[in-house]
């Protein structure tokens, strides 16, 4: 979407789009983890859908078509970014929380025994994680999200996805979610010492970009051994062999 609609947002509300979307899935997974069941809404499979029917149109036609004013003068994007934004506020968080107090029994926040900081644990480390995106996003000496957005957004939405990975990997075990990730951890630190410690100048701007793509290199390689792991240990738990079939 980033490709297709980028021209007609800022890189900063791009950016926060991103993150409402990201924490839109977490909190899917994270209300699993809590309830037990996975209230994956309708919307989740049409929105899908529609995002092949907008790149098919952006193909056969133009991507302009989505930037000619629809109602009241709005264009196709602009009800995208409004609704994007106001459903997160306004209908998927309340709703998760509805979800979570009407199913839980006896009105208990965890009815696996864990009680409510349990509940509160697993959301610690995606919370520490979009706080230090934006002291980033905003603080950085050398204007980075404006320069390597991409890159800024896809180390953004790796970590993200480790993150969640786990807490969907502990949900399925019926295990803790962990409060510690080392990616969460190397991304604060680095962010924190280029913005408010060792400030880089702009005449040595290249020097921040190449800090974000070692990062990102190195939290890519890690996610991908991540879910090496966790394959292998279900393989070995199954006692199979991956990418194999046997009668």
């Amino acid at each position: 979407m980033f490709s297709l609609l980028g021209e007609i947002y800022t890189v900063k509300e791009m950016f926060m789009g991103q993150w409402v979307l990201i924490i839109t899935f977490l909190l899917s997974h994270w209300e699993k983890y809590i309830t037990g069941t996975l209230f994956l809404p309708w919307t989740f499979d049409t929105s899908q859908i529609v995002v092949a029917i907008v790149f098919l149109l952006a193909y056969w036609l133009s991507p302009t078509i989505f930037m000619k004013p629809l109602v009241f003068g709005w264009s196709a994007a602009a009800i995208f970014k409004s609704t994007l934004f106001l459903s997160f506020y306004f209908v998927h968080i309340p709703i998760t929380l509805w979800n979570i107090i009407s199913t839980c029994p006896n009105k208990q926040p965890w009815h696996r025994g864990l009680g409510l900081q349990g509940v509160i644990k697993p959301l610690l480390p995606i919370t520490f994680l979009v706080f230090t995106s934006y002291i980033w996003a905003y603080f950085s000496p050398t204007h980075l999200l404006e320069r390597n957005t991409r890159a800024f957004l896809f180390c953004c939405g790796t970590i993200a996805s480790n993150v969640t990975c786990r807490l969907i990997v502990a949900q399925l075990c019926h295990v803790p979610a962990p409060i510690h990730n080392k990616e969460v951890y190397l991304y604060s630190i680095i962010s924190f010492v280029i913005c408010f410690i060792v400030p880089i100048s702009k005449n040595t701007s290249s020097i921040e970009s190449i800090i974000l793509y070692i990062m990102t290199g190195f939290v890519t390689l890690d996610h991908i051994y991540y879910g090496y792991q966790v394959v292998n240990e279900i393989a070995s738990c199954l006692h199979i062999k991956v990418f194999s079939i046997t009668h």
